[in-house]
């Protein structure tokens, strides 16, 4: 226990502070000597579930990890709840027209990107979400498109359910292995030699001097050392 100055209060302030306020509250509430304890544990209640300006938690919060309950909280409206009928009330304003819906083996047209027809008659083969489906657009082609890419059509399209069909890219299912290109190796065609053997030889003979005279052959000089070999073609060309 440490002491503090005397005649000097305020080295102690928290303590004083509190006592303070303490005193205040108790002022302010009109009591009788039965009501002396219930107003004294309001009081501290409300005193420790206050945030503190400090630290930005409340004493019991930092005591107990969590927030006191209250009369407060029972009064705070649900969030949650909030949401909800807001979304309902926006919802039930909304003018708006209602899903369609479309049935297995119905005959639509879909909305064709990669062509210079935009649209192309098929046949819903599945319904892969709330709003998504899958169209059956050729023996070997399968799309799947959004209800707003999709209108419903009249036109018949023959279902050729027998074929195996492959999946589009767009479904990002893989269908049968397929060897790559390098794995296929191609077998060279063996022909039946029908000349000779010495025809043969001659017609190599003549394909490998074919390759060797194909560059022209380079005429070595021995290198001019000093000056001499110019000297001597001068006194040459003078005695001739």
């Amino acid at each position: 226990h440490i002491t503090t100055a005397p005649f000097h209060p305020a080295t102690n302030g928290q303590a004083e502070r509190f006592v303070q306020s303490f005193k205040h509250a108790m002022k302010c509430e009109k009591q009788s000597a039965s009501q002396l304890k219930t107003n004294m544990a309001k009081f501290l209640l409300a005193y420790r579930n206050t945030q503190h300006s400090t630290t930005g938690e409340s004493p019991s919060a930092l005591f107990f990890g969590r927030p006191l309950r209250t009369r407060l909280d029972l009064v705070k409206p649900d969030l949650q709840r909030k949401v909800m009928n807001r979304q309902i009330d926006q919802a039930g304003r909304k003018g708006h027209s209602p899903t369609r819906q479309l049935s297995i083996g119905q005959t639509v047209m879909a909305r064709n990107y990669s062509g210079k027809d935009k649209w192309l008659p098929g046949i819903v083969r599945a319904q892969t979400g709330p709003l998504s489906y899958e169209i059956k657009v050729g023996p070997n082609r399968i799309w799947r498109r959004h209800i707003d890419q999709l209108r419903a059509s009249s036109v018949k399209v023959n279902d050729q359910s027998d074929d195996p069909a492959e999946p589009h890219p767009e479904l990002g299912e893989t269908g049968q292995n397929i060897a790559p290109a390098e794995d296929i190796v191609a077998e060279p065609d063996i022909e039946l030699a029908t000349n000779p053997p010495g025809v043969q030889q001659q017609e190599a003979g003549r394909a490998t001097t074919g390759s060797e005279q194909r560059y022209p052959t380079r005429s070595h000089q021995p290198p001019e050392r000093c000056g001499l070999n110019c000297l001597i073609r001068k006194l040459f060309k003078k005695t001739t």
